[in-house]
């Protein structure tokens, strides 16, 4: 049996990242911009980068951030597999730009509406048409995170011939009629599970499966 790892994920998690990269904080500084355009936020007196950061968190990242120590264990688990990530429902591009520039993974990056300065570049593309546009699968691992609808994990996973799947999300809170979950545990054995403990006190899933 696999245990969940538990990792802490702190509101400043990103200054390791700003640390060692010139592009990352020149990135993460047009998110603030862009969003402080939509908001009360944009007087440059009142401004506190740092409370900022802490009240749009999930807006500038996302809700399931990885730390560089969750970075590097996950990349760790599937560089074997993986030479190339595809995320078709992406948001912001968050977690593929944190795998483009942090490790040695390719990307694909799609999703269904357009995100001014997104953190990666992504393609507007129906995510389901955009895997089966992909023309080998073999060393391409899908990346699922917080997609609303069931129905829709379902659709991309049936479209996807590689054999890693890295699911982000709560979807255990819908556990008894979540056919996501039970298609995984049916075609798929759980390599890794992780919790991260979210600087707000709830906690993140992490998973990642290994085709059967």
């Amino acid at each position: 049996m696999i245990n969940y790892i538990e990792y802490d994920i702190s509101y400043d998690f990103y200054k390791e990242y700003t640390d060692s990269s010139i592009k990352f904080k020149e990135k993460l500084d047009e998110r603030i911009d862009t969003i402080k355009k939509r908001t009360e936020c944009s007087s440059p007196i009142l401004f506190d980068k740092n409370n900022f950061i802490k009240e749009y968190f999930v807006e500038i990242f996302s809700w399931s951030v990885l730390s560089k120590k969750v970075l590097n264990d996950i990349f760790y688990i599937i560089k074997d597999e993986c030479t190339t990530i595809v995320d078709p429902c992406c948001g912001n591009g968050f977690h593929t730009y944190l795998f483009e520039n942090f490790t040695t993974m390719k990307t694909h990056t799609f999703d269904i509406q357009d995100e001014i300065n997104s953190w990666n570049n992504l393609i507007v593309k129906n995510g389901i048409e955009a895997i089966e546009e992909i023309e080998y699968h073999d060393k391409l691992g899908l990346l699922l995170s917080w997609i609303d609808y069931d129905d829709l994990c379902i659709q991309l996973m049936e479209k996807y011939k590689g054999n890693i799947v890295i699911s982000l999300g709560n979807y255990y809170e819908h556990k008894n009629d979540c056919k996501y979950l039970k298609k995984l545990e049916e075609e798929y054995n759980i390599i890794y599970k992780a919790l991260l403990n979210m600087p707000w006190g709830l906690y993140e899933r992490i998973e990642i499966y290994k085709r059967k």
